[in-house]
């Protein structure tokens, strides 16, 4: 049962070139949870009441003809624990992996502050932006454990974490080249820490331990693009640097580079026919598993065409023509250790066939 109350304040002010938003609300929730929790001969019911207070706040000013934003935002957030991890239980149902409750499990809190700017001249297809965002995450649940070597058994129990936090910030940047606006171009550049804290394994002990690790994350986007009617062409490339450190004993330190480039085009020929291609070669460097550190050049490419008074259209579209892509992937998660997932369909032909269907009110 849930039943909230509040107070909100706003102030909005349009003028002929300028907008002006301030929005406060200031929420109160009274959350009650009933949980009747049947289990074997375990027959319990619990509860857990709660009063959240989730205020956030969004200032919003428009300039410049509308062209000129500045805005700030800043929101709280708060989770109440899964009722069934506060069960106090001893699940034992795989023996070697015994699951154990935690009543005393607490609210997860999460802050959320950002800051953003943009600047627009259509005309001259210029724009300028920027953005700043720091979260900080209180409570986190993680899952402990405790091993017994005598009897090969992990114990597992949910647990309450804090520390972890994350601060993102990027710089975008385009423009137009020659007066006839043929050529633009464009650079985007991202900056991203994260404190992860969990708890996890070290060699040769019997329980898990704190984990806090550090991610650098640091990206270049550029493009460069030319349309002249009916014709586009561009090019692309990009840059990605993960750095992952930690004073966790035996945490092997991630030092990696991602980068890419490659080419679009596209074209319509007679109003009817289109053609569309891009192709791009991906490069992976500095990690440790070698299955990451992989080379892959992929081409994509469609011809379309329109008939029935463009009301219907049909595709011919390929991804991966020269199946570089494979269906296992690769990722380093928070704790800078690899997942890999395999439910992909890496290289394909389809056809698609597509028909318009409008509806125009009547005149009156």
């Amino acid at each position: 049962h849930t039943h909230k109350e509040g107070f909100r304040m706003y102030y909005e002010k349009k003028e002929k070139d300028k907008y002006t938003w301030f929005n406060i609300h200031m929420p109160i929730q009274q959350k009650n949870e009933q949980l009747n929790y049947q289990r074997n001969k375990l027959d319990t019911l619990i509860y857990q009441r709660n009063w959240i207070f989730q205020p956030d706040m969004t200032f919003i000013r428009k300039t410049n003809n509308f062209n000129r934003e500045y805005e700030v935002h800043y929101s709280t957030e708060i989770n109440t624990p899964d009722m069934a991890k506060m069960v106090n239980i001893r699940d034992d149902s795989n023996p070697l992996a015994i699951q154990l409750g935690n009543p005393n499990l607490k609210n997860t809190n999460k802050q959320n502050f950002s800051v953003s700017f943009s600047d627009r001249q259509p005309e001259q297809q210029k724009f300028f932006n920027t953005y700043i965002e720091v979260s900080v995450v209180g409570n986190q649940v993680a899952n402990g454990f405790t091993y017994d070597p005598a009897t090969g058994v992990y114990t597992f129990r949910p647990e309450n974490v804090d520390g972890n936090w994350n601060m993102y910030a990027k710089v975008g940047y385009g423009n137009g080249i020659d007066k006839e606006k043929h050529w633009n171009y464009e650079t985007l550049t991202s900056w991203n820490y994260n404190r992860n804290v969990d708890l996890t394994a070290v060699s040769g002990s019997t329980q898990s331990s704190l984990s806090q690790v550090d991610n650098y994350r640091t990206e270049e986007k550029l493009k460069l693009n030319y349309q002249q009617g009916a014709l586009k062409l561009g090019v692309n490339g990009q840059v990605l640097w993960n750095y992952a450190t930690s004073e966790r004993e035996n945490f092997q330190t991630i030092n990696a580079y991602d980068f890419s480039y490659g080419a679009t085009a596209e074209y319509k020929l007679f109003k009817k026919i289109d053609f569309a291609s891009d192709i791009k070669m991906f490069y992976r460097r500095g990690y440790g598993d070698p299955n990451m550190n992989t080379n892959s050049l992929v081409w994509n490419g469609s011809v379309g065409y329109s008939f029935l008074n463009d009301k219907m259209m049909m595709r011919l579209e390929g991804f991966d023509l020269l199946h570089q892509l494979t269906s296992v992937q690769y990722y380093v998660n928070g704790q800078g250790k690899t997942e890999s997932w395999h439910n992909t369909i890496p290289s394909y032909v389809m056809l698609h066939l597509i028909y318009r269907l409008n509806f125009n009110p009547k005149k009156k």
